[in-house]
């Protein structure tokens, strides 16, 4: 089966499936994404399963937004933001080696995260302090090691190695 393209996404998003609260979520994300900088969307589709979009900037993700709209919520992924972060937008369904997602299930909910979005897609771009107040740590890129001479800092994913 191939991947939907964004038309057939936002027919999908504004149909009879989803919520006027889906769809005001979801618009108040994608708007946060975009006006922290050029912002390539994708859309994704499993048969029965999930469904949604995935935001790049410069080829690496900033956010993945899957909707639910039986359960009346969009799950929200941003890799580098710590989970702590993501709690005061609402539930937290950790992974053990990938980005943590957070049920949103309105557009406070967003609100809350659109400024870790911001932060996400400035530091993918080399953007020091974009100035949303988050406080993302300041080596957004997960997954990898920050190294000096002689030692090695991991993500919160890694084990941290001295030498």
């Amino acid at each position: 089966m191939s991947q939907p393209d964004l038309r057939e996404f936002d027919a999908r998003l504004n149909s009879g499936e989803c919520s006027q609260v889906i769809r005001d979520t979801v618009a108040s994300l994608r708007n946060a994404a975009e006006q922290a900088g050029d912002i390539a969307w994708s859309a994704h589709s499993a048969p029965g399963r999930s469904w949604g979009i995935i935001g790049k900037c410069g080829g690496r993700v900033i956010c993945r937004l899957d909707l639910k709209p039986q359960a009346e919520h969009v799950c929200v992924s941003i890799p580098g933001v710590d989970d702590s972060e993501l709690v005061a937008a609402g539930t937290v369904h950790r992974r053990k080696n990938a980005p943590s997602w957070v049920d949103i299930r309105d557009t406070r909910g967003a609100s809350l995260i659109a400024p870790l979005i911001a932060v996400t897609s400035a530091a993918r771009r080399g953007i020091a302090n974009p100035g949303a107040g988050s406080t993302l740590r300041s080596s957004a890129a997960t997954n990898q090691f920050i190294t000096q001479p002689g030692r090695s800092f991991a993500t919160r994913d890694q084990p941290v190695q001295t030498g």
